[in-house]
C-alpha cells in the first residue's frame, strides 16, 4: 500500500505530466511509497494513455467536473495514508523531499496537519500543493467540497488557520522544499486552454459562501484533537 497518494487531475498536458513525473522520480528517496491518481476527461485520449512504469498509477476517466469533485473521486480511489494535491504544471526541485515530509508527519500523532512546500510563486502565503492525511479527509467527509474548483488549497488553508485560532497550530511550511509552480501568471509558461477556461469569479463566490462551514470544520478538528470527538 502506498504511503502518499499524489492526486493529479490533467487535461491536454501530456508532456507536462511526463515532466512532472520525471522530476518526482529523480527527487524521491522511496518512489515505491508513492502512487499517482490521474483523472483525465473522457474526451482527452492522450491523458488517458499516460504511462510511467516507475510509479503505481491509478487512472480515472469521466466527464468534465469541478476540481473539487475530481479531487474527491481521486481521493476515494487512492490507498495512501497521506494525500498530496498536485497540478500538472509543477516540477519537483528538492531531493529527499519525501524523507523530510515523513519526519514531519511522524511528529503529529493524531495526523491532523497541513504540510506544504515552496512553489516559488506564492510561497508561504498559500499552500498551492497541500499534503494532508487520510484521517483529516475522513473527518472532513472528503478532501474538499465538491462544488469548488480553484480555491481548494485556500479552503484547506482557511480551516487550518481557524484551527490555529482555536489553539492548535498544525500548519507546517517547508521553505526549502521546492515544488516549482510553472504557472503562466508567474511568467514561467504560456496561457493555454486549460488556464483560460477557468471561471475564477464564480468560484470566488462559492468559496465565500461556505465560510461558516469552514468554521465548523475547524471546530470539529479541535474537538478531535482534544479527544472530545470520535
Amino acid at each position: 500500500m502506498a504511503k502518499i497518494s499524489i492526486i493529479l487531475p490533467t487535461r491536454g498536458r501530456q508532456s507536462s505530466v511526463y515532466r512532472l513525473l520525471d522530476s518526482i522520480v529523480k527527487t524521491t528517496d522511496n518512489p515505491e511509497d508513492l502512487e499517482i491518481i490521474i483523472y483525465a476527461d473522457e474526451d482527452d485520449i492522450e491523458s488517458q494513455n499516460i504511462s510511467f512504469p516507475a510509479f503505481s498509477i491509478i487512472k480515472l476517466t469521466g466527464q468534465r467536473e469541478t476540481m473539487g469533485r475530481i479531487t474527491n473521486l481521486c481521493y476515494k480511489a487512492s490507498t495512501g495514508s497521506y494525500i498530496f494535491l498536485m497540478n500538472d504544471d509543477v516540477v519537483f526541485r528538492t531531493s529527499h523531499w519525501d524523507t523530510v515530509i515523513f519526519k514531519k508527519i511522524k511528529s503529529v500523532p493524531d495526523e491532523v496537519f497541513l504540510i506544504y512546500g515552496n512553489d516559488l510563486h506564492k510561497g508561504e502565503k498559500m499552500p498551492s500543493f497541500p499534503i494532508i492525511s487520510r484521517k483529516f479527509c475522513e473527518l472532513m467527509d472528503g478532501a474538499c467540497p465538491d462544488n469548488i474548483s480553484f480555491h481548494i488549497e485556500g479552503h484547506i488553508f482557511d480551516i487550518f488557520k481557524r484551527l490555529k485560532r482555536f489553539g492548535f497550530n498544525r500548519i507546517v511550511y517547508l521553505s526549502d522544499i521546492i515544488f516549482e509552480h510553472l504557472h503562466y501568471l508567474a511568467g514561467k509558461s504560456s496561457p493555454d486552454d486549460t488556464y483560460l477556461s477557468r471561471n475564477n469569479q464564480m468560484d470566488e463566490i462559492t468559496f465565500i459562501s461556505i465560510s461558516r462551514e469552514r468554521y465548523y470544520l475547524a471546530l470539529k478538528l479541535a474537538w478531535y484533537i482534544k479527544g472530545k470527538f470520535i
